[in-house]
């Protein structure tokens, strides 16, 4: 269900019970609209005024880090109608250096062939980009996704070179996976080392 909230983003606490359940948030924050092409016929093509995309992006990456933000939030989608990398790439590029310890970004529509510019970003390859000379207004999408994390139980035995595990411990399931044999009772899970 979808209740819509007319509210400034910003100031809603991610702590609040009332949002407690959320799991999916659309980041479709104001923008240039510089792939809008009704945007750039009113505007008669004019150059980018810099000052406003960087006040735009720094807008676009607070609500961005503010969507990361919500525990329970599982996946957060991120999108505008612009063509400049300055709010489309370097916006999503800082927000994963910043929150790459419980997020990624995966690949969204992988049949898209237009892909995000990997020269700016190197995982804008991710990302999915439009542009009006592909016949269409010109758009940006990102897609974060919650990082896993498990409980696994397990004796207090010694293991892992002399490591000790106590009762329960969070562990994260990343890229990077050690195939660990436990105990007969618990057969191989997957952890990562850090």
């Amino acid at each position: 269900n979808i209740t819509p909230i007319c509210t400034d983003f910003l100031k809603i606490s991610p702590g609040d019970a009332k949002y407690a359940n959320v799991t999916h948030i659309l980041v479709d924050p104001s923008c240039s609209g510089s792939g809008m092409v009704t945007e750039n016929l009113v505007n008669n093509f004019q150059s980018k005024d810099e000052k406003k995309i960087k006040q735009l992006s720094d807008l676009q990456k607070s609500l961005l880090a503010h969507a990361l933000s919500f525990p329970s939030a599982t996946r957060v989608v991120y999108s505008t109608c612009s063509v400049y990398a300055e709010e489309n790439e370097c916006v999503v590029e800082e927000m994963l250096d910043s929150h790459s310890e419980n997020w990624e970004l995966v690949k969204v529509i992988p049949g898209w062939t237009r892909r995000g510019d990997t020269s700016v970003f190197k995982h804008a390859d991710r990302c999915v980009r439009c542009d009006p000379k592909d016949e269409t207004n010109g758009f940006f999408l990102a897609c974060f996704v919650r990082k896993q994390k498990v409980k696994v139980k397990v004796k207090d035995r010694d293991f892992l070179g002399g490591a000790k595990i106590q009762n329960v411990f969070s562990v994260r399931h990343l890229s990077m996976r050690y195939r660990v044999k436990h105990h007969y009772k618990y057969p191989y899970k997957y952890i990562r080392l850090y």
